[in-house]
């Protein structure tokens, strides 16, 4: 067990940049795939005799929560945001992102 040098204790910059991650990869998800190129919808594999609209309404709340995920992150950083001085912070903080992006990638 090490001791820190400073008083301060250590504020974790990782799940904010999960939550953030995770996020931008439901956005591009849904905007890009969903919406631009139109190469599948949400319960596109789920239910493939779901309507067309209630497969709309199941991507509109697919982007609602995306939207919730981003703002928990980023209400998180910003309580977090002394995190952001320690050593390494920015490389946790991308870790933390990469491993959001990765998790909804994977999920699918």
């Amino acid at each position: 067990m090490t001791v820190q040098a400073s008083s301060r204790p250590v504020i974790p910059v990782v799940w904010p940049g999960g939550l953030l991650g995770f996020a931008l990869a439901g956005f591009f998800d849904g905007i890009l795939l969903h919406q631009v190129l139109q190469w599948h919808h949400l319960l596109s594999g789920a239910a493939p005799d779901a309507g067309l609209r209630s497969q709309i309404l199941a991507d509109g709340l697919f982007h609602a929560a995306m939207y919730g995920t981003m703002a928990a992150g980023l209400l998180l950083l910003w309580r977090r945001r002394r995190g952001l001085a320690e050593r390494d912070a920015g490389s946790r903080l991308l870790a933390g992102g990469a491993d959001g992006v990765r998790r909804l990638a994977c999920s699918g």
